[in-house]
């Protein structure tokens, strides 16, 4: 399969659905939307336009685990095609490693999911008490007890963890409001309390307008103790991709959105406290 990139909405930084229509053609197979730091798109637009082209959605849900759309958890049964979930160490529910599909059986066939069953154990296949085949290469991508044992414990406490961060990002809003950083152009994520995890808090800087830099930026807040991190760069500027022909210029927004995002601080144990501690170093550092 060949990926074509399409760009995204600077509001919500998930996929233009309008773009994604004008990019569907008759070799098109699936459309592959990415959540990115919780905040799923339109899932009635987009399955109705998948629809609409006998197209299969396959979402990379890894950061929305616990986000909803219309009342529905993300990978509620009956409404997906398929739904791939991380459970790697920083998101909302961790097993340390790994993760797992949700698949509609409906929609895929009863041989799909047995392969990605192989696929995840050495492509084997037992027959019986002592029987077994291996008729395609897999990985050895099982998840062990232990991990098992972690999620499970996890999973107990998802509802509170989620709670937790609603009301962290909410204290974000009204500190960010309260402090005027607003007014400089800072560009905050969608105040979306309902369908996002909040997995992750992200802001845009208005690094012209500043006259500092990303970098400059980030180690000045970690003089005073602030962790920041950058999630993402576009990957179409990334030599790879353009080895392979992909240019950034083929997406602006999510390039320029690339170069000045931010990701601030956010997990379920952190107070109110912290995070007024984050704002107050931010507007030391963007004074």
């Amino acid at each position: 399969a060949k990926p074509v990139f399409v760009d995204i909405d600077p509001k919500t930084r998930n996929l233009d659905l309008h773009q994604v229509r004008a990019a569907i053609n008759a070799k098109t197979k699936a459309i592959m939307p990415v959540y990115l730091a919780g905040l799923p798109l339109d899932i009635d637009a987009l399955y109705a336009m998948a629809k609409n082209h006998q197209l299969r959605v396959i979402e990379d849900a890894a950061q929305a685990l616990g986000s909803s759309w219309n009342g529905l958890r993300i990978g509620a049964k009956g409404r997906h095609d398929l739904v791939s979930f991380s459970f790697q160490a920083n998101k909302n529910l961790t097993t340390i490693e790994g993760g797992c599909l949700v698949f509609n059986t409906d929609r895929f066939g009863g041989d799909q999911v047995t392969l990605a069953e192989k696929l995840r154990l050495q492509g084997l296949v037992r027959h019986g008490p002592d029987g077994m085949e291996v008729d395609v290469l897999g990985g050895k991508d099982n998840l062990t007890d232990v991990n098992a044992v972690i999620g499970l414990h996890q999973l107990k406490q998802l509802e509170r963890f989620q709670e937790q961060r609603i009301a962290l990002a909410r204290h974000y809003f009204d500190r960010f409001e309260q402090s005027g950083l607003s007014k400089i152009g800072l560009g905050l994520p969608i105040a979306d309390f309902v369908n996002s995890n909040w997995h992750m808090f992200q802001v845009l800087l208005p690094l012209e307008r500043l006259g500092q830099t990303r970098s400059q930026i980030m180690l000045a807040l970690k003089e005073r103790g602030i962790g920041t991190g950058v999630h993402y760069p576009a990957i179409t500027g990334f030599a790879l991709y353009r080895q392979r022909g992909y240019s950034p210029e083929a997406t602006p927004v999510a390039n320029q959105i690339g170069q000045s995002i931010l990701t601030l601080p956010l997990f379920p144990t952190m107070t109110e406290a912290d995070i007024d501690r984050v704002v107050k170093a931010l507007q030391e550092v963007l004074a």
